[in-house]
């Protein structure tokens, strides 16, 4: 799933990126990849529970039989650190700048860059939100700390994806023939038996009676 999600931010980032700009996806160093571009690290990972869900989805062929049952679809929300390298300050803040218009005016995913896993029926779109507040400075500032790297002009993303399980086929052939038994049951502890029908009195022949 995130491999899928970094594929699915280099094609939504990289066409803006000016000629020769890159976009990596690895927490900030201290040293400097070189040239210039952006990058992107995961820091966090978490369910939305907004999103949850316990019903299963019944799968079914051309002629209407159930042939698998999918589990629950799960929803994640993937905390990313943007951060650009460059030359100078300006320069990367000019690449900030780029990022925050294209991301700014795209609250989800185009469905046509999202690849298989994250296109299935039922994952639901894949969602931005830029800077969230749940993302602020001093959230931020703690994912630096935490890097060991001083810190530097960077933006908060999430973005919510789903995750489609893989289908359960071992789904119980469909009943051929129901048979329905209206005999009481026996009561138990007790062997059952066969019920005895009643004689029928034999009726008299009244022709020769006086």
């Amino acid at each position: 799933m995130l491999l899928d999600a970094n594929a699915c931010l280099r094609a939504l980032l990289a066409p803006a990126l000016p000629a020769g700009a890159g976009l990596r996806f690895e927490p900030p160093g201290r040293d400097g990849p070189g040239g210039e571009g952006l990058g992107a690290f995961v820091f966090h990972v978490e369910e939305d529970p907004r999103a949850r869900s316990v019903e299963w989805t019944d799968l079914r062929d051309g002629d209407g039989r159930v042939v698998a049952r999918r589990g629950p679809v799960t929803r994640y929300r993937l905390h990313y650190l943007l951060w650009a390298h460059g030359p100078d300050s300006e320069r990367e803040q000019a690449l900030l700048g780029t990022a925050m218009a294209v991301l700014a005016g795209t609250p989800a995913l185009p469905h046509q860059l999202l690849p298989g896993p994250l296109a299935q029926d039922g994952a639901g779109p894949v969602q931005i939100a830029l800077a969230p507040p749940e993302l602020s400075c001093s959230r931020l500032l703690e994912v630096w700390g935490a890097l060991q790297v001083p810190a530097a002009p960077c933006l908060g993303l999430v973005l919510t994806a789903g995750l489609v399980p893989p289908a359960d086929t071992a789904v119980p052939a469909p009943a051929r023939r129901i048979d329905v038994d209206m005999r009481p049951r026996p009561a138990p502890g007790r062997t059952p038996t066969a019920r005895k029908r009643p004689a029928v009195p034999k009726q008299r022949d009244r022709r020769h009676e006086p």
